[in-house]
């Protein structure tokens, strides 16, 4: 059994493992923090960095995040703080939480400014009072969820948002 084990697993990396789409479709339908644990960081960053259209999307965001006015922001499933830094502007309190902690390590080095501003958390299980930011806000987390764990995220983003969702 053991040999077997390992002629799949050396199969499965010479072939799926070497496509990031291929790998992300087999891996995240298990469970998707176990995913990013593993991809996350430096090479989930490379990848994102490598397409322009990746910055093109984080600069719409937060072109049209500038036209409310808001001194707190949280973003769930923040990575390694793209749509973070893109946003930031003096006098708001910016925040993040995502589950991967290689996310939040690259970012750290990304952008430094959110230094502590972090939080390792699941967003089904927001570490935060109620209504604790004028703005709550998430890109691309909540469609990769299934129906009822999208909900309960939906819903704590509501419980810890004062103002905009």
């Amino acid at each position: 059994m053991n040999i077997i084990f390992k002629a799949v697993r050396k199969l499965y990396y010479l072939t799926i493992g070497k496509s990031p789409e291929l790998d992300r479709f087999f891996r995240y339908r298990g469970n998707p923090q176990d995913y990013w644990v593993k991809r996350g960081g430096e090479t989930y960053f490379e990848e994102q960095e490598a397409v322009p259209d990746r910055t093109l999307r984080s600069q719409f965001i937060a072109e049209e995040m500038k036209q409310i006015s808001f001194s707190s922001l949280l973003e769930i499933g923040c990575g390694y703080s793209k749509q973070l830094k893109s946003m930031h502007s003096p006098g708001v309190s910016f925040f993040g939480c995502d589950f991967s902690r290689p996310q939040l390590i690259k970012g750290k080095e990304f952008f430094p400014a959110m230094i502590g501003r972090v939080a390792e958390a699941d967003a089904e299980f927001l570490p935060f009072k109620d209504k604790s930011f004028e703005v709550v806000m998430s890109s691309a987390v909540i469609l990769h969820n299934k129906h009822p764990k999208a909900k309960k995220i939906v819903a704590e983003m509501i419980r810890v948002s004062k103002k905009y969702l």
